[in-house]
């Protein structure tokens, strides 16, 4: 059994899907159920429509045929009720793979989908867990009124019991032990523009050229651009537009880097490439990013760093700032724009961030996104 992933030559109704995952027999021939389901949920629903996410979905429900592939074990058969072959999967991937526990659960929701997906199809008779009510705590946001589920939530029995993990922010003294850590121009830059406006992952690697423009022509604040992000020009999460905020002085450094640097390794692929940051081959970077997390780890720093980690430090700094200053908006309504969160109540995690970091972490960020708050809150 194998896990592949499709070409251009790949079409669903005569649409070019590449990057799709491909589950395959030891004879090399697409297993269809697997197939089916993939198709309905990444490209039938449109709810998942990053093919980070397609590689997600295909990698865990992979991982969970290849389990029962490897033990025997025919994963329509649920029929013993003591001991299923999901409970199984999991204890397995805890005590034999030393996963962690959010990894193994994130795994099993997606197989659990396509167990669902499986009954609905008629190709399993039942489904090989239990549904229970467990405790949840109750919402203290300002929609707190509105929760009707009495602090009680339905789940698979099959699913670990997890701790909400605490969001990790870097200090003002890390964030310049990293960027003076980087001596690659490129990826100095990728970093910065993670700490300035709080891009997503695959949002800094499929950023285009096209955003960036010469500072000496632009007219109005002397803080910052605004750039307004499109889905057809680069990955966005859910394919929302939204707009962020680019400091001058990044604008600056971005504008030189494509005058002076970016075309010689555009050269080295001999194809024109949209996007701003390419590989040392001069191509895009992978799009799983983790290019991008080897390079942090090469560092050697005493930190952990994670491009979503960067992601939090601009939200959880940028917010202090401005909450400092006199706004004349919502700071909180400010950082949910230019995330891009779907919801007021995922951005108001970092409210709690603030009030369990010590003011003295909080005083100072980088001097350019100070100044950038001061311009957005004149």
């Amino acid at each position: 059994m194998r896990l592949v992933f499709s070409t251009e030559s790949f079409k669903v109704l005569g649409r070019p899907y590449p990057n799709f995952p491909l589950i395959l027999s030891d004879r090399m021939v697409v297993l269809q159920e697997p197939f089916e389901f993939l198709v309905n949920e990444c490209i039938k629903r449109g709810r998942v429509k990053s093919e980070g996410s397609w590689e997600v979905y295909g990698s865990a429900l992979y991982d969970f045929l290849a389990f029962c592939h490897a033990n025997e074990l025919d994963w329509r058969d649920n029929s013993d009720r003591d001991n299923t072959i999901l409970s199984v999967y999991r204890d397995w991937s805890i005590k034999d793979c030393g996963l962690a526990t959010s990894t193994v659960n994130a795994r099993l929701r997606i197989v659990i989908k396509f167990y669902k997906f499986s009954l609905r199809k008629g190709w399993v008779n039942s489904l090989p867990y239990q549904i229970e009510e467990v405790k949840i705590p109750t919402s203290k946001g300002f929609l707190a009124h509105t929760d009707t589920s009495g602090g009680w939530k339905a789940t698979p029995d099959v699913l670990l019991s997890t701790q909400k993990t605490r969001i990790q922010v870097l200090t003002h003294g890390q964030v310049k032990e990293l960027l003076s850590s980087i001596k690659n121009t490129e990826h100095k830059l990728i970093t910065r523009l993670a700490l300035a406006t709080g891009l997503r992952k695959q949002e800094l690697l499929t950023f285009p050229t096209k955003y960036i423009v010469n500072p000496a022509g632009l007219s109005g604040s002397r803080f910052h651009v605004r750039i307004n992000l499109k889905p057809e020009d680069m990955v966005l999460k859910g394919s929302k537009p939204r707009g962020i905020d680019v400091p001058i002085s990044l604008m600056k450094d971005l504008w030189r880097y494509i005058q002076l640097e970016r075309g010689a390794r555009a050269s080295l692929s001999g194809e024109f490439q949209s996007v701003l940051f390419l590989n040392s081959d001069g191509l895009p970077w992978s799009s799983n990013g983790r290019g991008l997390n080897k390079i942090y780890n090469d560092l050697g720093l005493s930190f952990h760093v994670r491009p979503h980690i960067l992601r939090h430090t601009y939200a959880t700094h940028s917010l202090y700032l401005l909450r400092k200053l006199n706004c004349k908006f919502d700071p909180l309504m400010y950082i949910r724009d230019r995330m891009g969160h779907a919801s007021l109540s995922t951005t108001e995690k970092y409210l709690h961030v603030l009030d369990i970091l010590e003011s003295n972490v909080m005083d100072s960020y980088q001097s350019e996104l100070d100044e950038m708050c001061q311009g957005i809150a004149q």
